[in-house]
């Protein structure tokens, strides 16, 4: 399981992944910088499952969320636009995990393309976690056509799309 981010708190995701090891074993390999390092070191120390990276290359980081099974995808607060993250998450046609307000556009947006679930992070880990099993247990890969459009729209969204367009207009 993959999440590359800044963790302003990743003390949410680090107990839902604690608690769901319990069901089956997964690796949760966390990257990118945050103001927690010391929270980080030591849930790793006291949970092998769990694997903080730190900042790492950008190479990297695309080498790992390609060989990851799942993305989890983490907003503290209510979005009213589309991360460019999500799409970039949702173009790799994998399960996505999203922690955040489930009332967001992009909790919307993974259930419109059943690419994935939104998980309340006022819920008890225990609960999140229970869920998050279900749902990977029971989760079938997207068809080819929700990919595309995904691809079109997250091609579309990219700075130099918007850029070229623009320039043309």
């Amino acid at each position: 399981i993959y999440m590359n981010g800044a963790f302003y708190n990743p003390t949410a995701i680090c107990q839902m992944f604690a608690e769901y090891s319990k069901y089956c074993y997964c690796e949760l390999h966390l990257y990118g910088p945050s103001d927690h390092r010391d929270y980080l070191k030591e849930i790793a120390k006291t949970h092998q499952n769990i694997i903080w990276h730190g900042s790492v290359s950008h190479e990297d980081v695309d080498k790992a969320q390609r060989e990851a099974d799942v993305l989890v995808y983490y907003k503290c607060k209510k979005m009213d636009s589309i991360s460019g993250k999500l799409y970039e998450y949702l173009t790799q046609g994998k399960p996505i995990l999203f922690l955040g307000p489930t009332n967001d556009i992009n909790s919307r947006k993974l259930a419109r393309y059943f690419m994935g679930m939104s998980f309340d992070i006022t819920l008890s880990p225990e609960t999140n976690a229970a869920l998050a099993y279900d749902f990977l247990k029971n989760h079938q890969k997207p068809v080819d056509n929700n990919l595309g459009m995904i691809k079109k729209q997250f091609n579309s969204s990219l700075p130099e799309t918007t850029a070229r367009i623009l320039t043309e207009w």
